[in-house]
């Protein structure tokens, strides 16, 4: 089956799962669509509640398949790993380098831009504020209210 959830010129296809075979402890090996064969640790990826199951019962963790859909790691309560990160581990994968490699130079180029431009309108002053005044008050019932008493 070939890998049809991305087509992109620029770059290239998605590695994914093909086969895995569990190993001692929390250690599998693995075989990527594209031919490359690891063994890797899970152990510091299986953290927090969803992997709790996974992680407290070895026969459990030995239940790891290939979701024939998504091809990637996944065990019977529908716990899954991400193929990149299994294959790149720590590392950055390519497209994620060229990414933020092409955000920096449009970020640079958006700096560049604004400080080229001159303000518009510079011959004209700034408005003055309004400041609304405060209507005063007449304690004129209160006066004829007193010398009437």
């Amino acid at each position: 089956m070939k890998n049809q959830i991305v087509s992109n010129k620029k770059f290239p296809t998605l590695v994914l799962v093909k086969s895995v075979q569990p190993l001692d402890g929390y250690r599998v090996h693995i075989t990527f669509t594209n031919g490359v064969e690891r063994d890797v640790d899970l152990e510091p990826v299986i953290w927090g509640p969803v992997f709790e199951e996974i992680r407290n019962d070895p026969n459990y963790f030995r239940q790891v398949y290939v979701d024939p859909i998504s091809q990637t790691l996944t065990w019977p309560n529908e716990v899954d790993l991400d193929p990149e990160s299994l294959y790149y581990g720590d590392e950055e994968p390519p497209w994620w380098t060229e990414y933020k490699e092409r955000q920096k130079k449009k970020r640079a180029r958006q700096l560049r831009e604004r400080k080229a431009r001159k303000p518009v309108n510079s011959h004209r002053k700034p408005k003055a504020k309004v400041t609304k005044k405060r209507a005063v008050k007449s304690n004129t019932r209160k006066m004829v209210r007193a010398k009437s008493k």
